[in-house]
This record gives C-alpha cells, structure tokens and sequence, in this order.
C-alpha cells in the first residue's frame, strides 16, 4: 500500500497469536508504510518472526518490512535491502543497509519496494524454492550512504486520505446545499418575526393615540 493510494481490507485467515512456526514453510512480510510500523510494535508479530528465523525457513521483506527484522533483534551483521526511509533504522539496529532492489543473505530476501517487485519476485520464487541466489553478492564492511533526495512516491500527512468517490462529493453538495437552504429559512423566518412584532408595536400606539379623543371627543 502506497500512503496516497487507495487500499483494499482484506479479510485475514487466521491472527498471529493463532499461528505456530512449524506449521509454515516460509514467511513473506509484503511492508507498507503504517502496517509495518503497527507490527513491530506487537510482541506476538516479533516472536513469531523470529521463530520462524531460528528455524531456518526463509523470511522475504520488501519496503518498511525490514523494520521488524530488527525489532525482534535480529538485524545485526545482516544485509537488508529497504524503501530507504527505513535506511537509519536499521543500520542503527546493526544490519548492513544497501541501495539495491533484492538483497539475499542466507534465508532472508529483502527489496526495496514495489518498483522493484519484478526482482523481488523472481528471487524470492528462488528462496522459497530452495534454491541459490540468483545473482551473488560478496557482503560489503559497511552500509550504503543515506540517499541525498527523498523518494519519488509522496507522502505528504494528507495524501493517505482516499479520493472520494462522484457520489460522496454529490452528497456533500447537497448537504451543503441543504444546510444553506435552513439557514436562509431560519434567517426569512426571523425576518417575518420582527416584522410582526414591529407592525404590532405600530397598531397598539395607534389605538393608545385615538382613544383619549373617542372619550373626549
């Protein structure tokens, strides 16, 4: 999920404090900005990681995903490839952090993002196969350098707001419209009040006027 995208709710199998590493070949952590953030918050999502890690079964980690690699103490030595947002986070945490869209280290895939998902793919159908890594990489002695521009997806507060639809803006309008409709009503209403009690004011002077001069007349 992109901040400035609309998403989808998907209806979960099964919740991660109903679930047990043994019974899973391999984990996939698919990242995104807020769910990664809520998961490595949660001692359930973190231990469960790293039971399936101390088994030896692949673990593939794409955008903020990584975040929870190191949140469950994991991160250290390791090469990860992040969305570089997450850059500082984990080689604060120890890992090694590279610019690169898939990185493989041992039984951990790890990417970038979803503009690298053709990569990310094809090496993680290799990791959950079993098989080597597609490309080899010699493991570097230290992290690659903070990017010097932030990236291009934007990710401004208001931009996770969802685009309303031609019917809720239609709704809107004539909501609007409505609410403006009372408030003339209200104000042509108290308009004919004060004029009636004005015109009232007015007639009760006139009969205070001419009744001396009925008596007296």
């Amino acid at each position: 999920m992109q901040v400035h995208e609309t998403a989808d709710l998907v209806k979960v199998d099964k919740a991660v404090s109903d679930v047990r590493a043994h019974d899973y070949d391999g984990l996939l952590i698919p990242g995104g900005h807020f769910s990664a953030d809520l998961l490595r918050q949660s001692a359930q999502a973190r231990a469960f990681i790293g039971a399936i890690d101390a088994l030896g079964k692949p673990i593939a980690a794409m955008s903020q995903a990584p975040l929870l690699l190191a949140s469950a103490g994991l991160a250290k030595g390791r090469m990860l490839a992040s969305s570089p947002g997450a850059r500082d986070d984990l080689v604060n945490a120890g890992a090694i952090w590279l610019n690169e869209d898939v990185v493989r280290d041992a039984n951990w895939l790890s990417g970038r993002g979803r503009t690298d998902m053709a990569a990310f793919v094809k090496e993680m159908m290799a990791l959950f196969a079993g098989g080597p890594a597609m490309h080899w990489m010699q493991q570097p002695v230290q992290s690659d350098p903070q990017p010097g521009m932030p990236a291009d997806t934007p990710g401004q507060p208001l931009r996770w707001l969802a685009t309303p639809s031609v019917g809720t803006m239609l709704s809107l309008a004539l909501l609007g419209l409505g609410v403006l409709a009372a408030k003339r009503g209200a104000a042509s209403g108290e308009t004919t009040r004060q004029a009636a009690e004005t015109g009232q004011a007015d007639a009760a002077g006139s009969v205070d006027a001419i009744e001396p001069r009925s008596r007296y007349g």
